[in-house]
């Protein structure tokens, strides 16, 4: 059962960039293959709930403030779509709703009551593997696209556009997003495994490359920010000297493989005629020089606030007035919640980062450190353009952080040398 719930989280999180990306390769519809797969993955995850062995409460207990504030979002979607007709641009009800009911408490529910410590390795193998193939896919589908390998392959954003006008299939925010996801996930596994041969660190090397082609093609501020976020967690992991799993420590070679990232992003910089889009996004945000204006999220954040602050105990709507996405998981639940609903996002959050930081530490083995980035990296793209009903991969994420971090025990800390010692580590690691 725990292979079943390893491929339903890696297909929920990877399918559609795979998907996606095969299907325009050979011409066809995106729309009937999508609609499939997502079938399918509610499928496994209904398959899990229903048949899993392990109905492990505890879990369910922890969950269940998640769960509470679900309920809440729930019965304002139920009255929004049904009885008011509120739907985003090019949906359809049943797609607004199956979206979150099937593709988002459903998977949260089956991995809050299956999910256990002992699973870690095998979900840390399958969703690495998921990353990998979600990367190739999109540099395959952008090289045939004439994109890649031309001078000016990063001085724009690479996305599909959709049949609808304003509509895409591939968005720069995914590219960027499955581009920080298999960066973070590699730093995490050179960290904390025993890469020995030098076939297995080129290998890991070239995902970083694949995987930071993607954050400058797809150019997009958040996965950027996330990935950031991920390589200051290792940083602060590095200097603090903590203990990562069976290992003791993250690998001093972390040192020597940033410095390698840093020296050839540098290179990047300084050979090429012209600047990336990606860093002038950025500078734009700063530089007054630049002619900063006002973007059309800081007008959604706004109004998303102004929605809040006219119905703030119940909530006003899922979307804006102007049917946006507020771009902020937790503006949204403000937005559409109130204060009452979104008051139970307290507990779970604070749950979530205490379990990433005890995965952080190894204590639910060295494959957990990776997870937790990956996870650390979902947070900050929840925070620049998440959504509530629309996001499964950060709730997913926070469910799988939340519930292994909860379950590890932490070790008997006997110090050495300013470690801690393989040997009260040995009842750590699955």
């Amino acid at each position: 059962m725990k292979k079943i719930l390893a491929l339903a989280i890696t297909l929920l999180v990877f399918s559609y960039p795979i998907v996606t990306s095969w299907v325009l390769f050979f011409g066809y519809d995106t729309s009937a293959a999508n609609a499939a797969t997502k079938a399918l993955i509610a499928g496994l995850f209904l398959f899990v709930i229903v048949f899993g062995r392990t109905k492990n409460l505890n879990s369910l207990i922890a969950a269940a403030p998640l769960i509470i504030f679900f309920l809440f979002y729930a019965m304002r979607l139920l009255y929004d779509v049904m009885l008011l007709d509120v739907i985003y641009f090019g949906q359809s009800k049943f797609y607004t709703l199956a979206y979150f009911f099937g593709l988002t408490l459903l998977p949260v529910l089956a991995i809050a009551i299956n999910i256990k410590k002992e699973d870690a390795p095998l979900l840390s193998q399958w969703l690495f593997v998921g990353a990998i193939l979600a990367n190739v896919s999109i540099l395959l589908y952008v090289q045939n696209a004439g994109v890649l390998g031309t001078a000016d392959a990063f001085s724009g954003r690479f996305e599909v556009k959709g049949d609808l006008e304003g509509t895409t299939v591939l968005n720069p925010i995914m590219i960027g997003l499955m581009g920080a996801i298999l960066v973070a996930f590699t730093i995490g596994r050179l960290g904390t495994l025993a890469l020995a041969t030098p076939w297995q660190q080129a290998f890991h090397g070239a995902l970083i490359v694949a995987g930071g082609s993607n954050i400058l093609i797809g150019a997009s501020r958040g996965p950027a920010l996330a990935l950031g976020v991920a390589l200051l967690l290792t940083l602060f992991l590095l200097v603090r000297g903590g203990a990562v799993a069976r290992g003791g420590r993250l690998k001093g070679k972390l040192w020597v493989y940033g410095g390698v990232m840093a020296a050839g992003l540098m290179y990047l910089v300084i050979t090429r005629s012209d600047t990336m889009f990606l860093f002038e996004r950025f500078a734009s945000m700063f530089d007054p020089d630049m002619g900063r204006t006002i973007e059309l999220r800081d007008v959604i954040y706004a109004q998303a606030w102004q929605n809040f602050l006219e119905a703030p105990v119940f909530g006003y709507s899922y979307m804006t007035v102007d049917g946006y996405s507020p771009h902020n998981i937790f503006l949204e639940a403000l937005m559409a919640t109130g204060v009452v609903g979104s008051f139970f996002l307290i507990p779970t959050m604070y749950a979530a980062v205490l379990g990433g930081w005890r995965l952080l530490l190894g204590r639910s083995g060295r494959e957990g450190v990776p997870i937790a980035l990956v996870g650390a990296c979902l947070f900050i793209v929840g925070l620049t353009s998440g959504s509530v009903g629309q996001f499964p991969e950060f709730w997913v994420f926070l469910t799988i952080v939340m519930t292994l971090g909860a379950k590890a025990r932490a070790p008997r800390r006997r110090r050495e040398g300013g470690f801690l010692r393989d040997a009260d580590l040995r009842g750590v690691s699955s």
